[in-house]
């Protein structure tokens, strides 16, 4: 049977390094200083909800952020500075065999050879075990739950009691994507610390550590960079999966959407379309629903009339509906694409002449 560390979880993009094994962090230094304060203060809060986009660093400043805090408590004398990492908890932590820390991701089901859909309340109960128990090494303990919003409702209801009440010299930190899905009740027991978008030397330095051979060409790079709006982990993974360009030419189009012919709308479609690769596809439909998004707000600053911005409207409540028939319904997707960028088009070029 394979270890533990060798298996799948949901707290992995694809093939990429697990975020425990990653011996930095990249472009977080705001949120690092406000757990550290918070730490030296001496009231350190129970509980942290990470939240922004998924592959900022939110995983990885959790892990490194517990490894500090178990190196720190290690000695009761003549303890490191705040921050230096000894050898053994680092290499605990990387092999998830560290005692004072307890993951809590999807796990992957060995029967049916697919992670689970989602995080349960046996997994919460284990949690709530091991904050029963003393520390093994120092004076701290701490858990990490990698999606929050991947626990159901009986899985979140356990946690919720659990930060009622909360274990002494514990931290328990939640990563969300998507923090809106979580109960109000649940984040109304942590502390929320939002993460912004990495920068693109940041976004850079993460895809070299990971990535090697043609895909790391600057072009590539550039590129990814461009369409994965501060997401390492999104450049990372369109640097893999992306190899004929297409969200890049979707990207070109979308920056400028109302110059040019109409045959540049028809190329782009088609190479979102050639491969049929559906994890491509659907990233090509967020881009241009910020697209919708970006322009509606910008139309609002001209400012546009009120039949315009009634028709930004309209136009958006229709790309929400024809997406989502799409997903479900297994529509055409080449007329999902064509029919919200000509829409797009048509919208974007209708409020700059109104506003000439």
């Amino acid at each position: 049977m394979a270890a533990d560390e060798d298996l799948p979880s949901g707290g992995q993009r694809l093939d990429f390094p697990h975020p425990r094994t990653q011996t930095s962090l990249v472009g977080q230094s705001e949120a690092w200083s406000a757990l550290e304060a918070s730490y030296q203060s001496g009231r350190m809060h129970h509980g942290w909800l990470l939240t922004g986009v998924a592959g900022i660093g939110k995983a990885t400043l959790a892990y490194r952020f517990a490894e500090a805090i178990l190196s720190h408590s290690r000695f009761s004398d003549n303890a490191p500075n705040f921050g230096d990492i000894d050898q053994k908890t680092q290499s605990l932590v990387t092999q998830n065999a560290h005692p004072d820390l307890k993951a809590i991701e999807r796990r992957f089901d060995t029967k049916t050879k697919r992670l689970r859909s989602e995080i349960t309340v046996d997994d919460i109960r284990q949690l709530g075990q091991f904050f029963a128990s003393k520390p093994a090494f120092g004076a701290w303990r701490v858990g990490i739950i990698d999606a929050a919003e991947e626990m159901n409702r009986n899985a979140a209801n356990a946690l919720l009691k659990l930060l009622e009440e909360p274990p002494q010299r514990a931290v328990i930190f939640l990563v969300s994507h998507v923090a809106g899905r979580l109960l109000p009740t649940l984040k109304s027991r942590v502390r929320r610390l939002p993460m912004t978008p990495l920068d693109a030397d940041s976004v850079r330095s993460v895809v070299a550590r990971c990535l090697t051979g043609e895909k790391t060409r600057d072009g590539a790079i550039d590129s990814a960079i461009s369409v994965a709006g501060g997401s390492a982990g999104e450049a990372l993974e369109i640097l893999v999966q992306d190899e004929k360009g297409a969200l890049s030419k979707l990207a070109s189009l979308l920056s400028d959407i109302d110059q040019g012919p109409d045959t540049r709308l028809h190329d782009a479609i088609e190479a979102m379309l050639r491969k049929r690769d559906d994890a491509i596809f659907w990233r090509g439909i967020s881009l241009i629903r910020d697209s919708y998004a970006e322009r509606m707000r910008l139309a609002a600053l001209l400012p546009a009339p009120i039949a315009v911005m009634q028709a930004w409207s309209d136009a958006w409540q229709t790309l929400h509906s024809h997406v989502e028939d799409t997903r479900t319904l297994n529509l055409d997707r080449k007329y999902l694409m064509y029919l919200s960028l000509s829409r797009l088009k048509d919208l974007t070029i209708r409020s700059k002449s109104q506003a000439a």
